[in-house]
This record gives C-alpha cells, structure tokens and sequence, in this order.
C-alpha cells in the first residue's frame, strides 16, 4: 500500500493584510523620508549656491566701481604711483565724471609705503579677520544684499614689484571681497593698466626696422616736437629714410641740436638709446592696446548714430577697423585706424591719432590745419597682412604728406594727457580666487 500525504490548510489568515499593510507603510515611510532628505539637500545645495553666486557678482562690482574710481582719479591728474601711495584718500579726493572736488595731485606728498603681496588672499583676510594694515581703496560699501570691500596693490610683472608702491607700467592689481547672504564670501582678482599711456616721444612716432616717409614740401607746414623731437624713430635705417624723406630740414623742430630734428631712440643709436617704452615698440602690447581700444570705443564706425570726433570738453575714443578719410574735421580724443588712414581738406585735432595695423597715414588735397597732441604709425600686420594673427610683426609704417595741405603738427603734452587722463583702465587678466558659504 502506498502511504497517504496528509494536506495541511491553514485557514486562517487573518493578520496578513495588516503585515502587509505595514511593510507597505515602512517603504512608503522611507522613501517619503529619502525625498525630503534629497528634497532638502538640494535646497541647501541651491541656497548656498545661490548666496556664492551673490557673492562673486558682489566681489565683480566691487571690482568695476574701483576700476571706474581709477579712471576719474586718473582724470583729475594722479598716477598710478600717487593712488598707489593713497594720496587721493588722504586729501579727500571726491572724483566724479565732472569735477575733482578737494583733488590737488600736485600737492600729493608721494610717500613710499609696503603694499600687501597680493599673491596670497589670506595676506588680506585670514578667516574672519582682516589681515592687511593697509588703507582699502574702496571700504567696505553695502550693495544689495551684500557689500564689497577692494585693495589696490601694484602689479608683478617687473620691472614693477607687487609689494612697491612706486609704478612704471601704468599697471596695478585690483583685489575684491564680496559677501552675500549666510556667511558667503567670493573674491576675485584683477589686473588692469591704463588704456593709453601719457605722454609719446615726439610729434610724429614711427616704431619699426624701416620706413616710408615723404614729408611734405611746403615751407607753411611745420613738424614741431617742443620737449621732443619732431619725428622719433627707432631704428638707424628708419632715421636714414625720414632724414632723406624732408625736403624742408626747417620745418621739422624739436629738442634736438639742429634741424631735421629727428631722433633714433633704437638700440642701434649712437649712443644706444632704450626704446620708445611701453606700448609703443612692444607687438604683444600693441596688439592688446587694438584690442582694447575696439572693445572701450565710443564709436567704432563714423556712420554710427551720433556719431562725433569729440571736442576738448568731451573727447572722443574713435576705432576704425580697416581704411579711413578724415577731413575736413574738427575733433579731439584718441583715433585709431587698422587700415589706410588718409585726412584732406582742413583738420584740425587735439589729441593721438593712431595708425596700427597697416600703419599708413597719408594727407593729400589742399586746405590747412592743427594738429596738436601726437601721430603714431605702426605696420604690425605681418607677412599675412592680418592683423591679430601668429606672424604679426614690425614693419615698415609708412607717412606721407607730399600730396598737399599744410597742416601744423605739434606735439603737446597737455592735449595728450588730456584725452588720455579720461581713458579707461582695461582688463588684462582676471581670477577668482576664492569662493565660500555656509555648509
């Protein structure tokens, strides 16, 4: 016989709904729970970046209100080493877009003091204290929610040293703190230099290793360089060629012992003289200055609505890209053409006009004129005859007012320091060196 299996049933089931129900409510429970949890780890992360966020756009305006502060000090006479030297502070120098209230740059007592070496943050703040003894460029100013706090110190690149208080490069550093909601703090670092530099070394200035140069013949036009010479080169084949390039040796005066008064300032001078001096025979820096100049322009087409050549109240900063015809104009400011510049008819400018590209200006027609202030011609274009390229290098500039007219040029100094002493200071790097909140 086989052997009978026996069936247990278990007929009562009931507590198996409220197990099931229970475990049910646990998951149900613990996924309710991780959402919250994701929920508010997502808040706080959006919080605090919220609150850096704040905090480095803070530490940038901080950073543009002292770049504007040093173009109005700039503006109302102080250099760089004066503001560096905190001068303007001192004597209470309100400086605004139209006056320079209580500023006396003449006055300033130019006394050297130790900088903060800016290279490590924690020199100007460790934790929550400051660190730096030295005197803000900007105190602590309240913006939105937050507030700013913006050292000036010098910049590296030598021959300047970051802790001197003495520039020669028209160059600083500017260290911004911004804080914002719940502790959070972002700083950022930014070199700036002056867009124009005061001051050229003569009437005419033609850096590169040749020239073409054509003077014109008309004993009524006179090349005066005043304190400099009437055209200033910087290489002996280029002071050749603009020598044999002046039919009238008079009309081109200047600091010099006799006339054609014209300078080589090369390293192949006799004796060997030091250059022209930043910008003006550096490619990377001239290469910056058009950069700079296209990026800060109040016009950059003569075309543009309201268009103007400025005056000497209101210069103007005009870029050209490409070739240009000038004339018959009344102006002032700085203008700067890429291409072919060519003036005609009577002009008459107060300030620096720039050729830096092709480096050609030309004046051809009749008519008379001033030119007061400084010409400067560069051919950087290289052999791909491309500005802003890899084979940019120095060329021949050339300048050439044998096709008539008799416009005076005259190098002056307080015209150029003019137009330049309103020119922005511009960005030539940036960082953000620290940014923080609230855990």
């Amino acid at each position: 016989m086989r052997p009978q299996r026996k069936h247990i049933v278990f007929s009562n089931e009931s507590g198996m709904v409220l197990v099931v129900t229970i475990m049910l409510l646990a998951v149900l429970v613990l996924l309710g729970s991780t959402a919250i949890m994701v929920t508010n780890t997502d808040m706080k992360i959006s919080s605090n970046y919220r609150s850096s966020s704040q905090a480095f756009y803070i530490a940038e305006a901080g950073a543009e209100h002292a770049r504007e502060l040093l173009r109005l000090r700039s503006g109302c006479g102080y250099t760089v080493t004066q503001i560096l030297q905190g001068c303007p502070q001192q004597q209470g120098c309100q400086a605004t877009a139209t006056s320079c209230t209580s500023c006396t740059p003449t006055a300033c007592p130019g006394t050297a003091v130790t900088l903060t070496n800016s290279r490590n943050i924690a020199n100007f703040r460790s934790g929550d204290t400051w660190a730096s003894t030295n005197t803000p460029l900007i105190s602590d100013t309240t913006f939105g929610s937050g507030s700013y706090r913006v050292y000036l110190t010098n910049d590296a690149k030598a021959p300047d040293v970051v802790t001197s208080s003495t520039d020669t490069n028209y160059t600083a550093t500017l260290t911004s703190f911004g804080f914002g909601p719940q502790i959070s703090m972002a700083v950022v670092q930014v070199t700036v230099r002056k867009l124009i530099p005061p001051g050229l070394p003569g009437a005419i200035v033609l850096p590169g290793p040749d020239v073409i140069f054509a003077g014109g013949s008309s004993s009524a036009q006179v090349v005066s360089g005043q304190t400099e010479p009437a055209v200033a080169v910087n290489s002996a084949i280029s002071l050749g060629k603009v020598v044999a390039g002046i039919p009238k040796p008079g009309s081109y005066i200047g600091d010099c012992p006799s006339t054609p008064c014209v300078e080589n300032k090369g390293t192949d001078a006799t004796p060997p003289g030091t250059g022209f001096g930043p910008p003006w025979d550096s490619l990377p820096d001239l290469q910056a200055l058009v950069r700079s100049v296209a990026s800060t322009a109040d016009f950059t087409s003569i075309s543009a609505p309201g268009f103007t050549w400025g005056s000497t109240s209101n210069p103007k900063i005009v870029y050209i890209n490409g070739d240009a015809t000038i004339g018959p104009e009344t102006g002032a400011g700085i203008i700067i053409c890429t291409g072919n510049l060519s003036v005609h008819g009577n002009f008459a400018y107060n300030g620096l006009i720039m050729a830096i590209g092709k480096g050609s200006i030309s004046r051809y027609g009749g008519g008379n004129g001033q030119i007061r202030g400084s010409i400067f011609a560069a051919n950087i274009l290289g052999p791909d005859g491309i500005l802003n390229t890899g084979d940019d290098a120095f060329g021949a500039p050339t300048y050439d007012t044998s096709g008539g007219g008799t416009s005076d040029i005259t190098y002056d100094g307080n015209a150029l320091n003019n137009v330049t002493k309103h020119a922005p200071f511009i960005k030539t790097s940036w960082k953000q060196r620290k940014q923080s909140g609230l855990d």
